[in-house]
């Protein structure tokens, strides 16, 4: 959600998703405590809240334990990537958006199905969301934000593309 807010679309997650809902824990990091230094970007995500199209969700007292459960043993997880993952089990959801590598594996030994956001922008393209010219558009305009890719992570995510297209072809 952060990522997409920075490059003005946030709006890209409802054209993939369903439902987008984040955990109050998300929403208070972000917009509250400004963890997205992006004023334009927090704005654009208040919006979409109160439009409706991304929902803020509550953990509940029997689930809130197994958040302090995942950030008192595994170290590296913080308390929005606990929340995430324990609101996905607390609402029977399977997909997960995380971009954490560390996180994502937890979300994974949990049985749930972690996406991060280069795989967002793979759906929106299966899905004909997307054309290639806006993928690599956006892959530019991502690459120049402070979102951290790896080479490996880069290169796979262009040979899924390739596959992609070569399958729609």
């Amino acid at each position: 959600m952060i990522l997409f807010s920075k490059i003005n679309r946030l709006g890209l997650l409802n054209q993939v998703f369903e439902d987008v809902v984040i955990c109050q824990e998300v929403y208070d990091e972000v917009v509250e405590r400004g963890r997205l230094k992006d004023e334009f970007g927090v704005e654009l995500i208040k919006e979409a809240i109160s439009n409706g199209r991304i929902k803020v969700k509550s953990i509940n007292s029997k689930f809130k334990v197994k958040v302090e459960y995942l950030i008192d043993h595994y170290k590296l997880i913080d308390k929005g990537e606990a929340e995430t993952i324990i609101l996905a089990l607390q609402e029977n959801k399977k997909e997960v958006l995380i971009d954490e590598k560390y996180a994502r594996d937890i979300a994974l030994s949990l049985g749930l199905i972690p996406k991060g956001s280069l795989r967002v922008l793979l759906l929106a393209f299966e899905n004909r969301i997307l054309n290639e010219r806006e993928i690599k558009s956006l892959l530019t305009e991502i690459t120049s934000t402070d979102f951290r890719i790896s080479a490996g992570l880069l290169s796979k995510f262009l040979e899924l593309f390739e596959e992609l297209k070569n399958k729609k072809k």
